[in-house]
């Protein structure tokens, strides 16, 4: 299914990504790591679906890559490269970089 991200900071979009995922619960765990990944900033992440907003957080939530299945860190890994490689202010964060880099080096 295909989404979109947005991520807003200081009443700002920061971020969006549009990607595809499994299911709405793989969604949660792309919004849970990339909020937690605006430098500095507490930001809000929300998940939408064409017209619906299927989720919001502003709360950074502790989730541990090893807790995630396979399917779901390959999906918040191609965000997180897009989002790299994106002309979004995002794109500069220090812990969006050393995300994608820390996720190419795991098996």
């Amino acid at each position: 299914m295909a989404y979109r991200l947005y991520v807003r900071s200081e009443n700002q979009i920061v971020a969006r990504v549009d990607f595809n995922a499994s299911d709405d619960d793989d969604t949660v765990a792309v919004a849970n790591f990339i909020c937690g990944l605006v430098d500095g900033k507490d930001a809000v992440c929300e998940v939408w679906r064409g017209a619906n907003c299927l989720y919001q957080t502003s709360t950074r939530q502790a989730m541990r890559w090893e807790s995630l299945s396979r399917e779901r860190q390959d999906v918040v890994l191609r965000t997180e490269e897009a989002l790299v490689n994106s002309h979004w202010a995002i794109s500069k964060s220090k812990a969006l970089l050393a995300a994608v880099q820390a996720s190419a080096r795991r098996p």
